[in-house]
């Protein structure tokens, strides 16, 4: 299990775990939530997260969004493109997640798909 040294003391800190409620999008969901415990000298517990720890926790709030609202990964969309040689309008009707969408003339906004990096 990986180990820090405490930024409060001198001890070694491993990462621990609890089943939390966390929001997204005013939706609640419950999760493993990842953080450090450091006893302070005061004889305190200092609860205190990474940002390594924030994106783990937070990728488990989206992932369990996106399961919720059926809405595909990111590499589901990519592997979809490639495989049916799809091009972003054509993927947004596939997976159905909009069309174009038109508020005057001069203004055009597309809901688009990921593109490899």
């Amino acid at each position: 299990m990986r180990t820090i040294n405490s930024p409060f003391s001198d001890n070694i800190l491993t990462v621990n775990t609890r089943l939390a409620q966390l929001s997204f999008r005013k939706e609640s969901f419950e999760i493993v939530y990842h953080y450090f415990e450091d006893k302070l000298p005061n004889g305190e517990l200092q609860e205190f997260t990474s940002t390594e720890l924030d994106e783990l926790n937070q990728i488990q709030v989206h992932n369990l969004y996106r399961e919720k609202h059926r809405l595909p990964f990111t590499a589901e969309v990519l592997e979809t493109r490639q495989n049916m040689d799809f091009q972003p309008v054509k993927c947004l009707k596939f997976w159905a997640l909009g069309q174009m969408v038109t508020g005057n003339t001069k203004q055009v906004k597309f809901l688009v798909c990921p593109t490899e990096s």
